[in-house]
């Protein structure tokens, strides 16, 4: 499977012993994951907030409401973060870009 390529937003400065950037090794972590923080800012005011996911290939999907003003926000062309928390079994960090 092929590699993620690095951007100066997913390059560890820290720790890149530990890093997995192989898309086998970054599925595996979304795929036993049940919840990610979504982070974004709204009207000038940062949100995290927990939410349910699911993954198809290389595409994320975000659950929730059409109606949640977070989700809505999402859309908007402007960076959103999505932060994933596995078992402890796995001894990387996933960097997602």
């Amino acid at each position: 499977m092929t590699r993620l390529s690095p951007t100066p937003r997913t390059t560890l400065g820290r720790k890149k012993n530990r890093a997995a950037t192989d898309r086998a090794t970054l599925h595996a972590v979304l795929d036993e994951a049940l919840i990610c923080h979504l982070g974004l800012v709204r009207d000038g005011t940062p949100l995290v907030l927990p939410t349910g996911y699911g993954r198809d290939g290389d595409t994320l999907y975000l659950h929730g409401s059409t109606g949640a003003a977070s989700l809505r926000t999402a859309t908007q062309d402007l960076d959103v973060y999505v932060t994933v928390t596995a078992p402890i079994k796995h001894s990387s960090t996933a960097v997602l870009n």
